[in-house]
């Protein structure tokens, strides 16, 4: 239990850490570069996030599930930093010939290929914050992943009070943050978890890891380009100040997802270890699933009440009431994005990479059809539906595919959503305050699923089931084992 709260404790610092110094670099670019350049750089970090996280071709998951498993650490660390030095460096070497043959076009090539050089050694340190992540140490993931962000944040904020800040000078920020970055996680993998490299593989090792991971490898290609697909469809339909506008929305909304991003690197490690007990109770995984949908409904509504006044308060009026209908529309998607989530790391704990593979490649499919249709439309809003219907279809897809694991716990996915909007349409009919409304909308809710018994005190006694061969010995739910 108490390397359990260490975990969360290290993981949630780590994130807020990454998440408060990422809103401050996004909002100071947002504040001292105009909006045509803004969108420039947004679209540019689209297109690099999306390119290296193909490129992992899905050998990051895998290779968390093997150290959880218990598999050689040693080994799999050296397979994956061969891999990401390999692919990594014939990615940027590739941007570098494009740039050469292609120097001046409507494409900043040059903005992609520099701020990919930093990309570069992020992409190079993965192999060390995964394997962190699959030993379950979250306190050395956290000395790894925020040195980056916290760098390139503070001396933002320190040129920003000195002078107008260039794309010259961003450039030049990003690139050594990220090099910093890297240096710290090789030296915190080697000092902290002991881990050498293993000069004792051969290629055809890597040919065989790299086999079994295909089936991860599609859906890492179809998951990283839901997370930016409509950033570069808005980039290339419209215009870079939409873009900037959509992706400053989009970029608080992703920062809102923080309770998912604490949760979701302990959900893989500890199901691989529920599902592999001999006997398993689903209570505890229907508790957490309710806990999940509340919180995920609680801040879509904290979300989209305060947006308005609070974002127009500190922007100057740039991007709150421009963004109003976009965030809520994302606000919508994110009790979907809760329950894929957990689904997913369900069906990945129990091996069911094919049926992983063709609900993103759908999803996909879903998302691409409807921006292209919906942005030329609506915009920022259509593309903010696209991403909606595409996490409703997520989700429905894995909940035909599991849906007798949690049969118990849907109620709690109508419900919770239900009481958010009856509890801000009345808050907004008898209160014109934006936050007396939220303050009362809140309070509502919450109570209302206190009074529905969707929030209990003893489902966090049963979350703690989780992950634990004690799983066993619940007391009620029928054992059954997932295969």
């Amino acid at each position: 239990m108490r390397t359990r709260i260490r975990n969360i404790s290290a993981n949630t610092f780590q994130l807020l850490l990454n998440q408060g110094f990422g809103l401050v670099i996004f909002y100071i670019l947002s504040k001292e570069l105009d909006k045509n350049t803004f969108g420039k750089v947004s679209w540019a970090l689209a297109v690099l996030l999306i390119a290296f996280n193909i490129l992992t071709l899905g050998l990051d998951q895998v290779l968390i599930k093997r150290v959880a498993s218990g598999k050689d650490p040693s080994t799999l660390l050296s397979l994956y930093f061969f891999h990401v030095v390999l692919t990594g460096l014939s990615f940027v070497g590739l941007l570098g010939c494009i740039y050469l043959i292609m120097p001046a076009t409507a494409v900043p090539y040059d903005l992609l290929l520099l701020i990919g050089i930093g990309k570069l050694m992020i992409f190079f340190s993965a192999p060390f914050k995964q394997l962190a992540a699959g030993l379950e140490n979250f306190t050395a993931l956290l000395y790894m992943s925020v040195a980056s962000n916290i760098i390139r944040g503070s001396l933002l904020v320190i040129f920003s009070f000195t002078g107008t800040i260039s794309i010259s000078q961003v450039i030049i920020i990003f690139i050594c943050g990220d090099f910093i970055e890297f240096i710290l996680a090789w030296f915190v993998c080697r000092k902290m978890l002991h881990i050498p490299f293993n000069s004792n593989w051969h290629f055809k090792t890597y040919l065989s890891l790299l086999k079994d991971s295909m089936p991860q490898a599609g859906v890492a290609i179809f998951a990283c380009a839901l997370a930016r697909l409509d950033w570069i469809l808005i980039g290339t339909l419209s215009t870079n100040i939409k873009l900037a506008e959509y992706s400053f929305s989009y970029k608080v909304f992703e920062a809102a997802t923080l309770p998912l991003l604490v949760i979701a690197p302990l959900l893989l490690p500890a199901f691989t270890k529920f599902f592999g007990s001999s006997k398993i109770s689903m209570r505890p995984l229907h508790s957490l699933l309710r806990v999940e949908m509340a919180l995920s409904t609680l801040v879509a509504m904290c979300l989209y009440l305060l947006w308005t006044p609070l974002i127009d308060a500190i922007t100057g009026g740039r991007y709150g009431a421009v963004n109003q209908g976009t965030i809520l529309v994302l606000g919508l998607a994110m009790p979907f994005m809760y329950m894929s989530n957990f689904l997913w790391s369900i069906l990945f704990a129990n091996g069911r990479m094919k049926r992983i593979f063709w609900v993103f490649l759908i999803t996909f499919i879903v998302n691409l059809i409807a921006d292209i249709i919906l942005i030329p439309l609506y915009g920022n809003e259509g593309a903010a539906a696209g991403f909606l219907l595409a996490m409703a279809a997520q989700c429905a897809m894995y909940l035909a595919a599991e849906k007798r694991i949690i049969h118990d716990s849907l109620w709690s996915v109508i419900l919770c959503p239900a009481c958010a909007v009856i509890c801000i349409m009345m808050s907004k009919l008898f209160f014109e305050n934006p936050y007396l409304s939220f303050g009362v909308a809140i309070l509502s809710f919450l109570s209302l699923l206190l009074v529905m018994k969707q929030l209990r005190l003893i489902d966090i006694g049963l979350m703690t089931g989780i992950g634990t061969l004690e799983a066993s010995k619940a007391t009620e739910g029928t054992p059954q084992r997932i295969d």
